[in-house]
């Protein structure tokens, strides 16, 4: 994973509150797809960066969200009121590790929380590898440190997460679990046989999940992670994350 801070802007907080929302939209692309970078303990911070016109000096925090993958409940990836940069970019900081696979990230009050692979001798974020597992890690959004990291045991392609209300969303194995965003402390966990990717609209989580042949859409509570409701889907298709707009979920 990299974040990328735009250079040739004039105004600096604006400057990097568009190239955050552009790096994260542009990372979170990639949907279920695994993703290296370069970092681990070596993760860099270049927090004194100065040229390009008026000065680029990075602020403290990111005031910038990117809840969840594309974005929206709609999975429209459209960011209102910001826009890509325009000019030059250059590597904030990198984390991760040349073999580690990472999913989409979503940004939530200066943090990055992101589902991956451990390192190889199973420390997430020390030597580079594809060890056994899944690792959730919340990464502050300037300097690329680590503020907690939660370990399973359980495996599966790194899935994106989602951020809501202080809840962290992340696909773990089969399941969804639910962390507090602060602590990292686990709220609840759903066992569906996740075979989608996370979608929270209003406080309700979608999510499809393949058990004994059968698939269901779920709606789950955000704050418990209590089933409201299930529908039968088909399940020899390849399913991807729902969307939710105007009361209705498309699958």
């Amino acid at each position: 994973m990299l974040l990328y801070e735009g250079v040739a802007f004039g105004k600096r907080r604006r400057a990097w509150l568009v190239a955050a929302a552009s790096a994260v939209g542009s990372a979170l692309a990639g949907c279920m797809d695994g993703n290296g970078g370069n970092g681990g303990d070596g993760n860099r911070s270049n927090r004194n960066i100065s040229d390009g016109p008026g000065g680029s000096e990075i602020p403290p925090t990111v005031v910038a969200a990117f809840p969840q993958f594309q974005y929206d409940a709609g999975n429209t990836g459209a960011v209102t009121d910001v826009s890509g940069p325009t000019g030059a970019i250059r590597s904030l900081f990198e984390f991760g590790g040349t073999d580690r696979r990472l999913g989409s990230p979503a940004v939530a009050d200066g943090t990055v929380f992101v589902t991956g692979t451990p390192g190889e001798d199973g420390e997430p974020t020390a030597t580079a590898g594809t060890g056994s597992g899944t690792v959730v890690s919340a990464v502050d959004a300037v300097a690329g440190t680590v503020q907690w990291e939660q370990s399973y045991a359980a495996t599966g392609d790194p899935g994106p997460t989602a951020v809501v209300d202080g809840t962290v969303l992340a696909p773990v194995g089969g399941s969804v679990v639910a962390l507090d965003a602060a602590s990292g402390d686990q709220q609840w966990s759903y066992a569906g046989g996740l075979a989608s990717g996370i979608t929270v609209a209003d406080g309700t989580v979608y999510v499809i999940g393949t058990q004994d042949g059968t698939a269901k859409l779920s709606a789950l509570s955000a704050a418990d992670g209590t089933v409201s409701w299930e529908a039968d889907v088909a399940a020899e298709t390849n399913h991807t994350t729902p969307a939710v707009a105007d009361g209705t979920v498309y699958v």
